[in-house]
């Protein structure tokens, strides 16, 4: 059996289940993001700007979105991808229904989502009307994003975000999000749409 390219273990056991190749490495670039359902039935992962899905038991590879950081909400109801032009968008897995988000602006990094799949984050250096206030030059924002009503919330750049590439690559969400956000609307900076 080939040592690299996807594949899983079955923990507990020596084995391993080989899915597909390791791209050359003149395509290394091709490949990323790879992250499984939350019920352990379908692997997810971008190849090529292809977002694409394999069902763990038959083996069976499905192309469902061209993009890339594709990524499964915590309870499963949504899958997060970026599309090819750096758009946000969320896809329904189940009706293949496309949600974009953010209002079509583009990011500067991968999405990530909450431990109850309430809310989105991703970094942006898009400008609008009501940045103006925050006098920020060359330095990006962190945005949280609310996925059932579209608001949304920005960390200004100030906090080390620099524009372009994955400038939202290593963020996190911690448990206790929603008590910060609460605080943070009752200091005035509530959550806009």
């Amino acid at each position: 059996m080939p040592v690299t390219g996807l594949q899983y273990a079955v923990l507990g056991t020596p084995k391993r289940v080989f899915l597909e190749p390791q791209p050359p490495a003149k395509e290394s670039w091709g490949s990323g993001s790879v992250g499984g359902s939350p019920d352990s039935r379908q692997i997810l992962y971008s190849r090529h700007n292809r977002v694409l899905t394999v069902d763990i038991e038959t083996g069976e590879r499905e192309e469902i979105a061209e993009g890339n950081n594709p990524a499964w909400s915590p309870d499963g109801r949504w899958i997060s991808y970026v599309t090819l032009d750096r758009r946000p968008v969320l896809m329904d897995p189940s009706t293949r229904r496309v949600i974009k988000l953010w209002g079509g602006r583009q990011l500067t990094g991968p999405m990530a989502w909450s431990p109850d799949s309430c809310c989105i984050s991703f970094s942006s250096d898009a400008r609008d009307i009501r940045d103006m206030s925050d006098l920020i030059y060359p330095a990006g924002r962190l945005i949280i994003y609310r996925i059932s009503d579209g608001s949304w919330f920005k960390f200004s750049g100030f906090y080390g975000f620099m524009v372009g590439g994955e400038s939202s690559a290593g963020l996190g969400w911690f448990y206790g999000y929603r008590e910060f956000l609460a605080r943070n609307e009752a200091n005035g900076r509530a959550l806009r749409k």
